[in-house]
């Protein structure tokens, strides 16, 4: 109430929708065992189908699967990581 007037009205609000997406690049040659490799990896967020800033992501973690040829898989994680806008 504001000087003694008051409305009564309907007011919708949407709920946050966000959509993180990830896609990565590498060469395949490089995944030898005992060497290093870089993978390169591109993310977009979006928050009600807007692009959204990745400031918004707090406590990242990668994790990474890797199989051998006999299909076991070794698991890595990273943490500590920064996105670029």
């Amino acid at each position: 109430m504001h000087d003694g007037f008051a409305e009564i009205s309907e007011i919708t609000l949407s709920t946050e929708e966000y959509e993180f997406k990830g896609t990565y690049i590498y060469n395949q040659e490089s995944f030898l065992q005992g060497s290093k490799a870089k993978v390169l990896v591109h993310t977009s967020l979006s928050l009600n189908g807007v692009a959204s800033t990745m400031t918004l992501i707090q406590d990242q973690v990668i994790k990474v699967t890797v199989k051998n040829h006999q299909d076991i898989p070794t698991i890595i994680e990273f943490r500590d990581i920064r996105f670029d806008s």
